[in-house]
């Protein structure tokens, strides 16, 4: 169901069954909170057909602005596939009024995002504001609904290059190959979800500005739009600018929609091999199911819920940790305005347990239609559904991007009547739609075999859902909030454990984080992989808990917790906090790393690495970094060595866990709907069994620049683009030049959209990429972090971007920017701090930042000054200071020889 978070609130009428007793009321607390926001959407429609929908919320601090066009890759010709995919990135190229790269300049003095994606059904445009600067979004989207201009002027040649790189770059990443086998096979070529939306090549490659001219004539018009704004603003003014922008502008007849494709009656299995270019076996198991809103669609959810939302999911227990057959079982319901499919994505151990597999898939499914769901997974779904709905709630983009999504498929209407709708859900349904879709039709199965067929036995990783996206009033600087950090509570407890609580009362939700500090540097070298096996062996079993009983409590509860080799976090309602507290630290601090699932990990963690080291992106990262650290422990960039964790014993993970998994070494923050005394409490009683340790020497390893500059080309004939990384050792992250190095970053390569200089000349006007980037403060930390540059782009250019990178740094290191450029960089800067204090996890990790460095509680008011005071003589000089183009190291990944000259293709 695209509606994805409106399911999230439903079954309450469900049997109470398994349900505690305090958890219905908590359900009902959470109901009303959902409704509520619900009924303070404004809605207006003008009389050229735009439909409007106003979400104020009081005291929030930023403003979402969204526009969505009710058009997509669903009414393409099929000839010219992609074209909406392609529309969307024209539409930042500018109108009579505006030229390429005004959009993105403007958004940047104003230091907020714009970005859009396209899907099927629709196109859909966004603006995120702090809340005193929003309007001249509206300005935008009223000017670009009719007066775009696709010409030369505009650039339509240079974007189309960068659209191919984002075609070619996802074609390096797995399942985008199988999803576009898929397609084809499961609809049916002629028909409009047929093919994927970003297009095929050949289409983009022969797209001419006069075929995407007469797509945006067809369908850019304000009764196929509507326009949403949530967050902190006026409604009243809003609405009055938006009838004055938006008024005068005429509707149109638009084109007749294609019709519903004949009903797909598939009577056989239809199996189709693919060859893939990565080590891991799948399967992408395919069924045609309805359109959004039709009554098997809220079943179809629930469903898909009880076969792979967590590891208590059935297919998960049943393929996962039943069989071992498989490593990885992710589903998604994808109805939409024509009929759609339920998708199954499972990641296979080996080659020989397809068969089982597919078996497997087909029993569970069957089992369903006839007998249903129990009251224990219909009550994890609801609680589960719920709490997610309430968590999206927090943030104000993904509200706008929920009634952006739903009004355009239906209305308000229909987004404020869901929960009834759900709410009948029952076992009958469950198994009537099981039986329509999954029993009575038979899939599409396509099975992605890997050219190395020897056998390859793995472990699980943990599943989640597949949400299948695809996508991108001038202000003074000073007028951004900053949020009150003296509010926050900092206790050290006696076991060294540091806290840092703070007190957030807008939703019932808590956002916990735990940082372990300096896990890569206390790794042993010879025991390279030690701290990515620990970190995920965290929660797979305590000395009061099996894995499977802590999965129970967490999924039973909504939350969401996960652990890394650098510590974990959790995100769960407020009524929850105390037993969330309990169980997490439990898993962090008495693991008993039992020997099953030891060995299920260690081969999960095993075919993670051989994956990610057949991506040609991460081939180049890892060795880019070995050569930047050297010896350093940061040098050791993947997550191990096979031989090491092959050998990797629980005594010697347990020996490594007592080391530096200790209080001492952690600090905590948490954030969100709480009384501090409580939780203070709470985090005491939890690790009083936790007991200070004399931490091991860290390791003191200078890293320098290298003598002279280097290169390495590592050659991969199947790579569909070419990754290109550069740079040297940087600086850490208490670097007093630190704010001045932030205006650097956000001049040379970290501006939004396309207003930085790389951005601006390698991806927007030269349209050599999709991708590019550089930035020397993005990897600082206690440790000096990494000047690290990035491109990925197309075989045949990899002179072209060498040359463009060196021309941009080195132009820096001459010749101060321009009072504007620096001016819009410390504008962005500032003007979007209020996004980082926009939810408690965001919170959470200023806190630990803080906490972390040293900073203390007025370290963004610091900041403001200290950005503000950069002049671009600064600038210039922190280029000379911590750039040398002489001792750069060049990395590059892809289909080229030794000399940087495209492969000769067979």
């Amino acid at each position: 169901m695209r509606l994805g978070f409106l399911l999230f609130a439903f079954l309450l009428a469900l049997s109470p069954t398994g349900v505690r007793a305090d958890e219905k009321s908590e359900n009902a607390a959470l109901l009303k909170t959902v409704s509520t926001v619900f009924d303070g959407i404004q809605h207006d429609t003008l009389p050229n057909g735009l439909r409007i929908y106003l979400k104020p919320i009081p005291n929030a601090t930023t403003v979402t602005t969204m526009v969505g066009y009710k058009v997509g890759s669903a009414d393409e010709e099929l000839d010219q596939t992609g074209l909406s995919h392609y529309l969307e990135h024209l539409m930042f190229k500018g109108t009579d009024k505006i030229m390429p790269g005004d959009i993105d300049r403007l958004t940047q003095r104003n230091g907020g995002h714009n970005n859009a994606y396209t899907t099927e059904d629709m196109t859909i445009y966004h603006f995120d504001f702090a809340a005193d600067r929003w309007m001249q979004a509206l300005e935008i989207e009223a000017d670009r609904m009719r007066h775009l201009k696709i010409d030369a002027q505009h650039e339509f040649e240079q974007e189309k290059g960068a659209v191919i790189s984002e075609l070619d770059g996802n074609e390096d990443d797995p399942w985008e190959l199988e999803n576009k086998a898929l397609l084809p096979l499961l609809f049916g070529k002629q028909t409009p979800y047929g093919h994927p939306v970003i297009g095929e090549k050949t289409h983009v490659r022969a797209a001419a500005a006069e075929i995407i001219k007469q797509h945006y004539d067809r369908w850019y018009h304000p009764n196929n739009a509507v326009l949403v704004v949530a967050g902190g603003f006026d409604a009243k003014a809003a609405l009055a600018r938006i009838k004055e922008l938006f008024g005068p502008i005429p509707a149109a007849k638009l084109p007749e929609r294609k019709p519903v494709p004949k009903e797909v009656d598939r009577t056989r299995i239809l199996k189709s091999k693919f060859q893939s270019k990565f080590d891991t076996p799948r399967l992408l198991v395919g069924f045609n199911t309805c359109t959004i809103g039709e009554p098997d669609d809220p079943a179809l959810d629930v469903i898909q819920h009880a076969l792979t939302d967590g590891r208590m999911s059935r297919l998960y227990k049943q393929l996962v940790e039943g069989e071992e057959v498989a490593t990885t079982v992710v589903s998604n319901n994808n109805t939409g305005r024509y009929p759609g499919w339920f998708e199954i994505r499972i990641e296979l151990a080996d080659v020989e347990g397809i068969p089982k597999a597919e078996k497997t898939l087909q029993g569970v499914l069957k089992q369903i239609s006839k007998d249903g769901l129990s009251q224990t997974e219909f009550a994890r779904a609801k609680r589960s559904f719920i709490a997610s709905y309430v968590f999206n709630l927090e943030d104000v983009h993904n509200l706008a991007d929920l009634i952006t999504r739903s009004v355009l498929d239906k209305d308000l209407d229909y987004l404020k009547s869901s929960l009834p709708r759900l709410m009948a859900i029952s076992n009958s349904d469950i198994k009537r739609a099981a039986r329509k879709y999954f029993v009575d039709r038979k899939p599409v199965i396509i099975e992605s075999m890997p050219k190395a067929t020897e056998k390859k036995k793995v472990g699980a990783t943990a599943s989640e859902n597949v949400v299948s996206v695809l996508g991108r009033q001038q202000a003074a600087v000073k007028g951004s909030p900053i949020y009150d950090f003296s509010k926050a509570r900092h206790e050290t407890l006696p076991n060294g454990l540091r806290v840092v609580l703070l007190e957030n009362h807008q939703l019932p939700i808590a956002f916990l984080n735990a940082y372990v500090q300096n896990v890569t540097m206390y790794e042993p070298p010879q025991l390279f992989g030690i701290a990515h096996l620990t970190g995920n062996m965290l929660d797979e079993g305590t000395k009061k808990h099996t894995g499977q009983q802590i999965a129970e409590i967490i999924e039973s509860r909504a939350a969401k917790m996960s652990f890394s080799p650098n510590g974990g976090v959790m995100k769960l309602l407020s009524y929850d906090l105390k037993a969330g507290i309990d169980i997490f630290f439990e898993c962090l601090t008495t693991p008993a790393f039992p020997a099953n699932e030891l060995e299920s990990q260690r081969e999960a963690l095993r075919t993670q690495i051989q994956e990610e080291e057949r991506k040609a992106n991460e081939r180049a990262r890892i060795e880019f970094y070995a050569r930047a650290y050297g010896e350093h422990p940061y040098g050791r960039a993947g997550m191990g060595n096979l031989e090491v964790i092959a050998k990797l014993k629980a005594e010697d993970l347990r020996k490594y866990h007592q080391q530096v998994f200790v209080p001492n070494n952690t600090i905590v923050a948490v954030v969100g709907d709480f009384n501090s005394d409580e939780v203070l409490k709470w985090l005491t009683a939890a690790t009083a069994h936790w007991t200070r340790t004399k931490l091991p020497e860290l390791p003191k390893i200078v890293v320098e620049k290298p003598k002279e500059g280097q290169e390495k080309i590592l050659i991969d004939n199947e790579a569909s683009q070419l990754h290109v990384y550069i740079g040297h050792v940087g600086v850490a992250r208490t670097n007093p030049d630190f704010f001045k190095l932030m205006v650097f970053d956000n001049i040379l390569g970290t501006g939004p959209g396309f207003t930085d200089r790389l951005s601006a000349n390698l991806r927007d006007r030269q349209g050599l990429a999709y991708t590019v980037n550089a930035t020397i403060t993005a990897t600082a930390s206690d440790e000096p972090g990494l000047f690290i540059g990035y491109i990925g782009t197309f075989n045949d250019k990899f002179a072209q971007v060498k040359a463009g990178f060196l021309k941009e740094i080195n132009q820096l290191r001459e010749e101060n920017p321009s009072a504007v450029e620096v001016e819009n960089a410390k504008r962005f800067l500032i003007g979007s701090l209020p996004f980082t204090f926009s939810s408690n996890q965001k919170l959470a990790e200023s806190l630990l930042m803080m906490e972390r460095y040293g900073f203390k509680n007025d370290y963004f008011e610091k900041f403001v000054r200290e950005v503000e005071s950069v002049t671009p003589a600064q600038v210039t000089e922190m280029a000379r200071k911590y750039i040398d183009p002489a001792k750069l190291i060049i990395v590059a990944a892809g289909a080229i020889d030794r000399n940087g000259q495209p492969l000769k293709k067979d």
